[in-house]
């Protein structure tokens, strides 16, 4: 049995905030705190087809690369940020899985291409409709002003992380 969520209100009151002489609590909290909710959330959507959250980039990397649903190892190293052994200890789990194929790659017969197979394409847009649910529950309680003052605010500061 997994462990109960501790409640961020919890977490916050655990940091003293006022004595430190903020007024609220970092963001970086905050959103670690919605990242690991999420994570959570995501793992529990894999399990039962196998899949490990590194599998899972790998399985959307493929998917987001447009039919056929096919690239080089090393394209998926760039969708990813994971080394080439990382990627191949990924995608041999995966072939082993089920998820994806090794084909022939037409422009270098010295390499092999990794394409998502019915499988692999099922899971994704399975587990991906599960997400879409998750995050339209969690954000029933934002109008859409809100919501618009929410993605603009996190691009700002995912841009500033970027620069």
């Amino acid at each position: 049995m997994k462990p109960k969520r501790e409640k961020i209100e919890t977490v916050l009151a655990r940091r003293h905030w006022e004595k430190q002489g903020r007024a609220a609590p970092p963001i970086a909290v905050l959103v670690h705190s919605l990242h690991e909710q999420f994570s959570e959330d995501l793992m529990q959507r894999l399990e039962p087809h196998g899949v490990q959250f590194s599998d899972w980039g790998a399985l959307t990397t493929l998917y987001h690369s447009g039919e056929p649903y096919c690239q080089t190892p090393t394209e998926i190293c760039h969708g990813m940020l994971f080394t080439s052994g990382a990627i191949s200890k990924i995608l041999v789990r995966l072939e082993r899985l089920g998820m994806v194929e090794r084909v022939e790659n037409p422009e270098d017969q010295r390499s092999k291409l990794a394409k998502l197979t019915a499988k692999g394409l099922n899971c994704v847009r399975t587990v991906q409709s599960q997400l879409k649910d998750i995050e339209h529950q969690q954000l029933k309680g934002l109008n859409k002003e809100e919501l618009n003052t929410l993605e603009q605010l996190l691009t700002k500061l995912h841009n500033n992380w970027e620069s």
